[in-house]
């Protein structure tokens, strides 16, 4: 996803990321977006959402696939 010098982003990539997300069933995309956008930890998410930490990981990792078969497998599991 980065491209020309170290750091910097491609915008096509993130708008290519961000149209990925989006089309995420909804507790897919929360999971994704909570964890790895806002930073919030696992305890956190499964305490708002009411589901147990395994369903949170489930969800994410569900979402990770998806997004990998749709963007590619160009990135990292690393937050």
């Amino acid at each position: 996803m980065l491209s020309g010098e170290q750091g910097q982003v491609d915008v096509d990539d993130v708008l290519m990321v961000q149209q990925a997300v989006s089309t995420l069933p909804p507790e897919l995309r929360e999971a994704v977006l909570l964890y790895y956008f806002s930073g919030w930890s696992v305890e956190e998410i499964a305490t708002l959402t009411g589901v147990s930490r395994s369903t949170v990981w489930r969800r994410i990792r569900r979402a990770l696939g998806r997004l990998r078969s749709s963007v590619g497998s160009g990135g990292t599991d690393d937050r």
